[in-house]
C-alpha cells in the first residue's frame, strides 16, 4: 500500500534535529503507541549522511526514506536543520507532493494539538 494524500492523515511523528544531527524536538501521535524509539534510526541516519559528505560529494541532500513494516520515515534538509516524518504506512516511490507537504511543516504546527504530545 501507497501512502497517498492527505498525508497528515498518516501522521504519527515529527521531529527535528540541528544540523549535526542533535534532536532539538518532536511530537508524536498520542494513540499510536510509538513513543521515540523511531528519533533514534534518524539519529544515526543523518550522522551517516555526514560521514558520507566527508569523504564523498554529497553536498545536496535533499531527503532519506527510512522504510520498516508497516511505517515509513522521511527525512528533508530545510533550510537550517532536518525535518522526520513518521507516517503510518509504506511508502512506495516518493512523490515531488509528499517532498512539498513535508518540507512546510514543522513541530510547533501541532503542539497545541490534542492527538499529539510533545516528547
Amino acid at each position: 500500500m501507497s501512502l497517498a494524500p492527505p498525508y497528515e492523515a498518516h501522521l504519527l511523528g515529527i521531529a527535528t534535529f540541528d544540523l549535526s544531527g542533535l534532536p532539538k524536538e518532536y511530537i508524536s501521535l498520542i494513540d499510536s503507541g510509538i513513543g521515540i524509539t523511531w528519533v533514534q534510526p534518524i539519529f544515526q541516519v543523518i550522522g551517516m549522511r555526514s560521514l558520507l559528505s566527508a569523504s564523498l560529494a554529497l553536498e545536496n541532500f535533499l531527503y532519506a526514506c527510512i522504510q520498516g513494516k508497516g511505517y515509513t520515515a522521511l527525512i528533508i534538509r530545510q533550510q537550517s536543520d532536518y525535518l522526520a516524518v513518521l507516517l503510518n504506512g509504506e511508502l512506495g516511490t516518493v512523490q515531488d507532493e509528499l517532498l512539498a507537504w513535508a518540507k512546510q511543516l514543522s513541530v510547533r504546527q501541532y503542539v497545541n494539538d490534542p492527538r499529539y504530545k510533545v516528547v
